[in-house]
């Protein structure tokens, strides 16, 4: 006979980025841990939530199959005597396999003849082996950080606070951290937790949903991404949606709800990438842009659960986002009191590197590699200048309020060029300051101006021969 097997794993908030590789880490233990005890099984999916991991197996075998081992005795010489009658040695090995004696086999190995007996071992129900293979799947998985809670030594990303484990309808008896195994889920926080009973696991994915909890992470990509997307088509324009946000937001909550929230239009004035930084690095939520691709005054968020109080919560969103854009609209107008060929001077005041010099030093080493380097690669008189210029300015940014304020760093050389842009430089000096760090990532694409080019190229071979 066959069920399918459902095992959930109720925690307080497991943060966005870890519960991913758990759920792949929990997929592959699982496989690996019903192969090992022989149970066959259909397939093996994990879901995800910041409050749950969930394992579910269909079609999983209910009882073990009965498996034929083999077990070698003593030498042949030992087990029968020369008339081939068997010795006491041969009835003992008989006697410890349950087996006749007149069912041993003799066998010629590399060592000589020896005895073997075969031995038809009953499997065992599923209810029985599952306990050890469930446990042993949460004691491998890893995250980034753990914690323990209460008295007891086990560590695990979060505390424990309701364990599901069913094998059709039946309660498979296994505990983690102290948390006996049920049929009790629990449902959304803003419902109040309320218990779930469940009689199978085919409940499972309806029960939660009627509770606010969209179990399967892929239908809650597909509600932001289609949510996202009416929410800004209301103001006109359409979602920045970037894979690697829809996926931090996903895990983020358990039943998304959008919010579409407005801050004042003189922000605009602000760099786009800072708007962008704000919106999405610092409060995961998503900017809005026309249909010509520039940012209007109106973002998409969301939050956790249904549409109570959906006004509070946007004024809430509101309320955090617009003193960010203050802070960065100060720091502008700040910045931009001093043109960025003046903040030269300024990089002899900060440390590149002990032993290494100053910002300043590392910006001469600078302008005399791209030189070399156009001149190597018989580059243009045009692109030389450009990159000469452009590495003359490339740090200047590092000196800037912008920069200083940490939640804003990553945005080096990109607020670089904004400022050059605004200073009256050229644009190809500008767009070379902007790409002296491409690529970030391996996912990020290359610098696209031959200027470019050579201040990335140069940067890396003086962070290359200075630090190693």
């Amino acid at each position: 006979m066959k069920a399918d097997l459902l095992f959930e794993i109720g925690v307080e908030e497991i943060p966005a980025g870890a519960v991913l590789p758990a759920l792949e880490q929990m997929r592959e233990l699982l496989e690996a841990g019903l192969e090992r005890v022989h149970l066959d099984h259909g397939a093996v999916k994990t879901f995800g939530t910041p409050r749950r991991l969930v394992a579910v197996v269909s079609d999983l075998a209910t009882h073990q199959p009965d498996v034929e081992k083999e077990y070698k005795g003593p030498p042949a010489s030992a087990a029968f005597d020369a008339d081939g009658r068997p010795t006491r040695a041969a009835q003992g090995f008989a006697d410890s396999r349950g087996v006749a004696v007149e069912a041993l086999e003799v066998r010629e190995t590399d060592r000589g003849a020896f005895v073997f007996a075969r031995v038809l071992e009953p499997g065992r129900p599923a209810l029985e082996v599952l306990p050890e293979v469930l446990e042993q799947a949460v004691a491998g998985l890893t995250f980034p950080k753990t914690m323990r809670w209460g008295d007891g030594d086990f560590r695990f990303c979060r505390p424990v606070r309701w364990v599901v484990g069913l094998l059709g309808e039946q309660v498979v008896p296994v505990s983690v951290a102290g948390v006996q195994a049920g049929r009790i889920s629990r449902g959304h926080r803003q419902r109040g937790n309320p218990p779930i009973e469940l009689s199978t696991p085919a409940e499972y994915i309806h029960k939660l949903q009627e509770n606010l909890v969209v179990v399967d992470e892929q239908e809650r990509r597909q509600m932001i991404r289609r949510a996202a997307e009416e929410a800004a088509a209301s103001a006109g324009g359409r979602p920045r949606l970037h894979d690697d946000l829809v996926d931090e937001v996903a895990f983020m909550l358990e039943y998304p709800t959008p919010v579409l929230g407005h801050f004042d239009e003189r922000f605009l004035d602000l760099p786009p990438a800072v708007i962008v930084k704000v919106l999405e690095g610092h409060q995961r939520f998503f900017a809005v842009e026309g249909q010509d691709g520039r940012l209007l005054p109106y973002f998409v968020a969301f939050r956790d659960g249904g549409q109570e109080g959906l006004e509070n919560v946007r004024r809430g969103y509101e309320w955090v986002v617009e003193p960010r854009l203050e802070d960065a609209e100060f720091y502008l107008r700040e910045d931009l009191k001093k043109p960025l060929q003046d903040r030269v001077e300024d990089l002899k005041r900060v440390v590149f590197m002990a032993g290494l010099g100053t910002l300043y030093d590392k910006t001469q080493r600078l302008v005399k590699l791209v030189e070399w380097l156009g001149q190597r690669i018989k580059a243009d008189r045009a692109t030389i200048a450009d990159a000469v210029r452009a590495a003359e300015l490339s740090k200047c940014d590092l000196v800037t309020m912008m920069i200083a304020d940490t939640k804003l760093g990553e945005l080096q050389g990109i607020i670089g060029a904004e400022y050059a842009l605004r200073s009256g430089e050229l644009p190809a000096v500008c767009q070379a300051i902007a790409e002296q760090y491409a690529p970030r990532s391996a996912d990020d694409r290359l610098p696209q101006t031959p200027a470019g080019r050579l201040l990335a190229t140069a940067d890396r071979l003086d962070n290359l021969v200075a630090c190693y």
